[in-house]
């Protein structure tokens, strides 16, 4: 009997390793994201204050961020490899990051009504604000009426402009997984040597270029292949990943200013997220808190020095600390849980109107950060 083109697609789909899957159990990556988080927040504190102390940093902020880029590209990825839709998978991946970034710029604009000084055409200015913030190019205004003019980062919220970043690979990730599936692997390496030497060109000229995309793309195909590498289907044993997610976390630092090594320094990053998510654990209990972290410090510390709340010592940046976690915790049960599972919903129904036959995996989706 001739196979029906959903019974053929059906099984060469399944027919590939499961995504992620290893001996030791799937990788995890909520602990590795709540420390890449965290880091962020005590660069930020001691950028904000203006002041640096060796005691207010976990990792470098700038590699964190590097960190969060791989890790997307193999979570996004993935997700999107599962989905039998594009509009489902764009569904879950905007619930998943823009709902608390629409709620921050409002907040944060409603701040610099309360506490700005108001220009002659105020409405233009708000107007102008929400705008250009709202569509990621936070870049155009980063801040409102003056605020932090004079401060060491004027910037409202620093952490936003890697958001634009963000949306944009969701963009593309339909076209990079149609690469993958069409020429295998190595359209991943020729995507990566791309991006590098796009990274190589735009640098000298413009750091600013540099850090954005498309030069940012080979941590996101970093990424990519270490989600083509996990789902191999080798044994991973904790006892060799731990050492390569140490050393792979040392090399990046070391080579973190080094314009030579740019080329090859995401899969240094690469090698500490491969290492970190397949040697830590899930916590079942635990909320996941690391986007609220990410997005919400900024202006809390902001606010808090401006406002006389916060010193630059132990006890504030603790402070700036908890404040940050208790508004994450509630953004995550308030917000983000509730957006995600209605996307969820939404996008079954999506699926079950698709024409080929929907596998469980694709109707489970890990957010990320």
């Amino acid at each position: 009997m001739t196979e029906s083109l959903a019974e053929r697609e059906g099984r060469v789909r399944t027919s590939r390793p499961a995504p992620q899957a290893t001996r030791n159990g799937e990788p995890h990556f909520l602990w590795l994201r709540i420390f890449l988080a965290t880091s962020v927040v005590f660069s930020h504190f001691a950028a904000i204050s203006g002041h640096e102390r060796e005691g207010h940093r976990l990792t470098s902020s700038t590699i964190a961020v590097q960190a969060f880029f791989v890790i997307s590209g193999w979570i996004v990825a993935a997700s999107c490899d599962r989905s039998q839709t594009l509009r489902g998978f764009w569904l879950r991946r905007f619930a998943r990051l823009y709902p608390l970034y629409a709620l921050v710029v409002v907040v944060q604009a409603l701040l610099g009504v309360c506490f700005g000084s108001p220009s002659l055409s105020p409405a233009r200015e708000i107007a102008r604000y929400l705008a250009v913030n709202l569509f990621f190019a936070n870049f155009l205004q980063p801040s409102l009426f003056g605020l932090f003019e004079h401060a060491p980062v004027q910037a409202i919220n620093p952490s936003l402009w890697t958001l634009k970043i963000e949306a944009i690979f969701y963009a593309v990730v339909p076209l990079l997984v149609l690469c993958l599936r069409a020429r295998g692997v190595r359209s991943l390496f020729a995507l990566y040597v791309v991006s590098a030497g796009l990274f190589y060109l735009a640098a000298p000229h413009s750091a600013e270029l540099g850090r954005n995309f498309p030069g940012q793309l080979r941590f996101f195909v970093a990424g990519m292949l270490c989600w083509q590498l996990s789902a191999a289907g080798i044994v991973w044993r904790r006892r060799a990943l731990a050492p390569i997610a140490v050393i792979g976390l040392w090399l990046s630092h070391y080579f973190e200013h080094s314009y030579g090594w740019s080329g090859v320094h995401p899969f240094f990053v690469a090698a500490f997220v491969f290492g970190a998510a397949h040697c830590l654990a899930e916590p079942r209990w635990l909320p996941d808190v690391s986007y609220g972290i990410y997005i919400l410090h900024a202006p809390l510390i902001q606010f808090g020095f401006w406002l006389g709340f916060l010193q630059f010592d132990d006890r504030g940046l603790l402070l700036a600390l908890a404040a940050t976690v208790t508004l994450a915790a509630c953004s995550w049960y308030m917000l983000e849980q509730p957006m995600i599972q209605l996307a969820k919903r939404a996008s079954e129904r999506l699926e079950r109107r698709s024409s080929r036959p929907v596998p469980a995996a694709a109707l489970t989706d890990s957010p990320s950060a």
